[in-house]
């Protein structure tokens, strides 16, 4: 079949345009089109193209001739295919591969399919019911630990359960003190029972007041830890939020934000281990964050790590000053 504008013939029986000159194609009376010899368009297929049409890849001006410097349209996601359509929703070229027609007959891109929903899934996490509470944190640790970039492109980046992120995170952050913890619970009862074998064992209110203040430091963390988690939460995502915007990302609402936020809690899980573990998993939550705002807002990385560091360093800068300062005070009123 070709062309009916510029009878250039057609590779592609079902293309809706021509690749040449860019018309519309309508099979004049009587004309038949042969079944197509390619494989079905596979759904999410491809990488993730720019809004509107690539670089280079020029439309011909109407009417018989070719397209500017002789070149035909190609796929925003693979330069080296024809493209078969144009995308009903961001306006890019897609070649058969990454076309997905949908129920009303329209072709969207795989990138607009992924972003509207097409290729996500809940997290373990969000199934721990049907998974199990300890299963499904696990796996979504270790699937934001060691594969960030595919955790959170496929995490779905609004879903209105809040809870479910900021759960997430409280359980993080219990897991980063429980290995401080331990340690200091078993230091203070060596020591305790120290203190009872020299008195032996008759100073029976010394234990007690000992006992008393351990119950007390344990009530303080279990309420002190889900409030400070919440509230890092959304102060830490708000102020990203916030840079992200101020830097020209153009996010997606504040939701998206706190969920890749309250997810990148996950190296946490090394505070399970005393004192080193502490120490291990700050700059890796940095990582998964930069991934998260990447995969979740579909930024740039460049973007991400900015919307990301910006405000870490203005932090550094800030509490630097303060404390040369107050440095710089002490040594005065010392001379």
């Amino acid at each position: 079949m070709n062309c009916p504008r510029c009878d250039t013939p057609l590779e592609d029986p079902q293309a809706r345009f021509c690749p040449l000159c860019g018309a519309s194609i309508t099979s004049p009376p009587g004309a038949t089109v042969s079944e197509p010899t390619s494989k079905p368009v596979a759904p999410g297929a491809g990488t993730y193209p720019p809004s509107g049409p690539p670089p280079g890849a020029e439309t011909a001006p109407a009417g018989p001739g070719t397209a500017a410097g002789g070149s035909s349209a190609h796929c925003a996601a693979h330069p080296e295919r024809a493209a078969v359509d144009i995308c009903s929703r961001c306006g890019s070229f897609a070649c058969r591969e990454c076309l997905i027609v949908g129920a009303d007959g329209q072709g969207i891109c795989s990138a607009c399919h992924t972003r509207q929903g097409g290729d996500t899934a809940p997290l373990p996490w969000e199934r721990r019911k049907e998974l199990g509470f300890f299963n499904a944190y696990w796996q979504t640790t270790k699937s934001i630990m060691f594969n960030p970039n595919t955790a959170f492109d496929r995490m779905i980046p609004e879903t209105g359960q809040w809870w479910d992120p900021l759960s997430y995170a409280i359980f993080s952050n219990f897991l980063a003190l429980s290995g401080t913890m331990v340690m200091y619970a078993f230091i203070f009862g060596i020591a305790g029972i120290a203190a009872l074998a020299q008195s032996g064992g008759t100073n029976d209110l010394g234990a007690g007041v000992t006992a008393g203040i351990i119950v007390a430091i344990v009530l303080a963390l279990l309420i002190m830890i889900p409030l400070g988690a919440i509230m890092v939460a959304f102060i830490g995502g708000g102020i990203e939020h916030l840079a992200l915007k101020l830097l020209g990302a153009n996010p997606r609402p504040f939701e998206a934000t706190l969920r890749a936020y309250c997810y990148a809690h996950a190296p946490m899980f090394w505070g399970v281990v005393p004192l080193c573990g502490a120490y291990a998993y700050p700059i890796w939550q940095i990582v998964c964050r930069i991934f998260g705002y990447k995969s979740v807002h579909r930024i740039t990385g460049g973007q991400a790590a900015a919307g990301v560091l910006v405000p870490v360093g203005v932090f550094c800068l800030c509490f630097g000053g303060i404390y040369g300062i107050a440095i710089a005070a002490a040594m005065a009123a010392g001379n």
